[in-house]
């Protein structure tokens, strides 16, 4: 009788010891993650979560980052701006028109970027017609895509003279599709159809 009592009475703090775990195990749980870092990872890139919750990321590498500039760009001659590397995508998220020249607005006096080495309008990826000398910028979100090794330039019409630079950062090949998407149209005096302006 007595060894009975004894399992009786050592299995009542066994018990208790159980359900005083069972609440703060847990509890205990979520204080060491408050504590602590919180890391998503697929192996290779890590976005860290902060104690508000929010998830922080980087668009890309700062070594993937690049920017371009051509200066000059007129009436007379459709000039490069850059080309993505052959085995990369580029994703411009910026273009930026510094109108040093523009002394007629209005009608036919533009700066734009196209596809294509002959600058012609079917090919037209930014159209600029701006309201006179100053910089207009065009903010690209989430971005348009440039295949590897496919090229962006640049050219004015009517009198309109401007330096042209663009912003954006490298992808895998396969991120992007082969074409450029066409015709989008910005600027002081253009359909605000981006979401840019000056």
């Amino acid at each position: 009788m007595r060894s009975i009592m004894r399992g009786k009475v050592s299995a009542m703090p066994l018990a208790i010891g159980l359900a005083i775990g069972l609440v703060v195990a847990p509890v205990s749980a979520v204080a060491a993650v408050a504590a602590g870092k919180v890391m998503i990872t697929d192996g290779h890139d890590t976005a860290a979560v902060t104690q508000a919750g929010q998830v922080q990321v980087a668009t890309t590498d700062v070594k993937n980052a690049k920017f371009r500039y051509t200066a000059g760009v007129t009436s007379s001659t459709c000039s490069k701006i850059y080309t993505a590397p052959a085995r990369k995508g580029f994703i411009f998220t910026q273009v930026r028109f510094d109108v040093w020249q523009d002394p007629s607005p209005g009608s036919g006096e533009y700066v734009a970027v196209f596809s294509n080495a002959t600058c012609t309008f079917g090919k037209t990826v930014l159209l600029d017609n701006p309201g006179g000398v100053g910089l207009d910028t065009l903010e690209l979100n989430p971005g348009l895509p440039l295949a590897g090794g496919k090229s962006l330039y640049a050219m004015a019409g009517g009198s309109v003279g401007a330096d042209v630079m663009v912003s954006g950062y490298l992808v895998a090949a396969n991120a992007v599709p082969r074409t450029v998407p066409s015709t989008f149209g910005f600027g002081r005096h253009a359909a605000q159809t981006v979401g840019g302006g000056h």
